[in-house]
């Protein structure tokens, strides 16, 4: 018993001989690395945390308008359950599906006016939202209509996309051609997807002289609904919230070509631009795992709050106690968010 007590007395003296060395550490490392966050924030930090705080804003923007159109996990009926996964035809080169993107856009265009006017819409009345009028983007000052058309995404912006999102397949590009319908409120969102359905109904559907063979529908447009994304149900990491509908239009000779129909409400495109452009800067952030990627948005989610603040000590603080723990998700999640050398990770690591 004595000889017991002896080594558990050792034990003790050595776990608090071991915790004030790991206190002396990180207490002369929490000095190092302030310093260090201190240059930083004069330089490369600055920067992104002005992004980081402009996100914030937007994101918060959007979960306020989701609370009070009371839209959160809105369904839009069996519409929800269209999910064919959309792909050009095989076999075609960027040139060719572009080619066809020229060829469907009369028919395309003219199928979302006729749906739009079906549900009260005037197509080409431009978008206000409390008596602003909503632009695509600041640049153009061209304004949203109730029927958005654009131009055919850039062959240049095709190739980026095909080569890092597609790695090389051109099939699942399906965007070429993509338009937009602008709703005020829930009633004639559901109504505008109700419409859709019923003019574009889905390119696969039971039947109705058999119950166990699967064909083809088809109405006097030809066109077909192959998936919608509802993304009310699932927002993006952003909190942008629209319903994305892709749609099948055929062509001579065979072949088709898929392309986008974006649903919006208006009071969630008074900041699409803006959130669109933290969007591309924050995207590469959020690919990856599933695992990595829900812990990176943590550590993000609690230095956004705190970059919003006026006040940039707690987030500088936040971050040297990430710094000199022992947490590896969050020093790796924070090494993506910042970059490894710019913060001495790789030393720490060690």
């Amino acid at each position: 018993e004595i000889s017991l007590g002896l080594v558990g007395s050792e034990m003790c003296i050595r776990d608090s001989a071991k915790r004030e060395a790991d206190d002396h550490f990180r207490e002369t490392h929490k000095a190092e690395y302030a310093a260090k966050l201190e240059n930083a924030f004069t330089s490369t930090l600055t920067t992104f945390l002005r992004e980081l705080t402009g996100y914030w804003k937007t994101k918060q923007y959007f979960e306020g308008v989701t609370q009070r159109l009371g839209v959160d996990n809105l369904s839009c009926g069996r519409l929800d359950n269209v999910n064919e996964k959309p792909r050009q035809p095989k076999g075609l080169t960027l040139a060719a599906i572009r080619r066809h993107a020229e060829q469907a856009k009369p028919v395309f265009d003219a199928a979302l006016a006729t749906v739009a006017r079906d549900c009260g819409l005037v197509p080409d009345d431009p978008v206000t939202y409390e008596g602003k009028l909503l632009l695509l983007d600041d640049n153009s000052g061209r304004p949203f209509r109730r029927v958005t058309t654009v131009s055919l995404k850039s062959r240049d912006r095709c190739e980026v996309k095909v080569r890092k999102e597609y790695l090389g397949n051109a099939r699942k590009l399906v965007d070429v051609l993509r338009a937009s319908i602008v709703v005020d409120n829930v009633k004639q969102l559901l109504q505008v997807a109700s419409r859709l359905e019923a003019y574009l109904p889905p390119s696969t559907a039971t039947s109705t002289t058999t119950t166990t063979t699967t064909t083809t529908t088809t109405t006097t447009t030809g066109l077909q609904l192959i998936r919608v994304k509802n993304r009310f149900q699932k927002p993006l990491w952003n909190g942008y919230r629209d319903v994305l509908i892709n749609v099948r239009v055929p062509l001579r000779g065979g072949v088709w070509h898929d392309c986008e129909v974006q649903l919006h409400l208006s009071a969630f495109l008074l900041h699409k631009a803006e959130s669109h452009a933290f969007y591309e800067v924050f995207r590469p952030y959020f690919l990856g795992k599933t695992e990595a990627v829900q812990h990176r948005a943590e550590l993000f989610e609690s230095i956004s709050k705190k970059a919003h603040s006026s006040d940039t000590q707690p987030l500088r603080d936040t971050l040297v106690d990430v710094l000199c723990g022992s947490d590896e998700a969050s020093l790796r999640a924070l090494a993506t968010l910042f970059g490894a050398e710019t913060l001495g990770l790789p030393k720490v690591g060690r």
